[in-house]
């Protein structure tokens, strides 16, 4: 499940704690477990968020929707994905690509 029809590409940033921050959001991708009460303040300039647990009726795709961050809800094919990875996104495709580090 995807809202949002943009093809995205950055770098993937892994959620491990409540209070992580991050510098320079706009250009990072966002994976998260699950995206609780107490992390939303902390995606708000992200470019995308991949939710491994989540579905059309959950908080995340609406709190997504209502701050206008596309989101990939309900997938473990991002679990592969290191930090700091590359990854290009089509979201009208439904596939990704990862970016060989050169």
């Amino acid at each position: 499940m995807s809202y949002g029809n943009n093809n995205i590409s950055g770098q993937v940033i892994k959620f491990e704690k409540p209070d992580y921050t991050e510098d320079n959001k706009q250009n990072k991708i966002l994976f998260l477990s699950t995206l609780q009460m107490n992390r939303i303040p902390f995606v708000s300039d992200y470019k995308l968020l991949i939710i491994k647990n989540g579905s059309i009726l959950s908080h995340a795709l609406i709190i997504s929707r209502e701050l206008k961050i596309p989101v990939i809800l309900g997938t473990n094919s991002f679990d592969m994905l290191k930090p700091n990875t590359s990854i290009s996104i089509d979201l009208n495709e439904k596939h990704f690509v990862v970016k060989e580090d050169s």
